[in-house]
């Protein structure tokens, strides 16, 4: 189980593609910061195990995580501005289905936290 104290590192909407997928609605859209992404999930315990961050990056989750046989490879956006809905829904599909990451585990911050744009927080790796 992953602890909740949250690190502010996910700067993307993904807690909203992961709510689509949930309510089956793939028009998610919107920009991300991938690499602030990939940060995100390395500080939760996923570990890096192949590729480039300009190609796309195949992560290993943690023991212990619910379908942790199962590495997770995240494209680099196709487009120039961000991740395109399809591409959203996949990887919130992916940490949904194969980690048991859900929507619930990802707390929106308020406007006024020192961020860039919409910013989301994230669980707390056990230490």
């Amino acid at each position: 189980m992953l602890a909740m104290a949250p690190k502010y590192a996910l700067k993307t909407r993904l807690y909203v593609a992961i709510q689509g997928v949930i309510g089956d609605d793939t028009r998610t859209t919107g920009s991300a910061d991938f690499k602030g992404f990939i940060a995100a999930l390395l500080e939760i315990g996923f570990e890096t195990v192949g590729g480039a961050i300009e190609v796309g990056v195949t992560l290993q989750p943690p023991l212990g995580m619910h379908g942790a046989e199962v590495d997770l490879f995240v494209a680099w956006p196709a487009d120039k501005d961000g991740w395109w809905a399809y591409e959203y829904t996949a990887v919130a599909s992916m940490l949904c289905d194969n980690y048991n990451i859900k929507a619930a585990d990802f707390i929106e911050i308020p406007d006024d936290v020192n961020m860039e744009g919409i910013g989301f927080a994230i669980p707390a790796k056990n230490e």
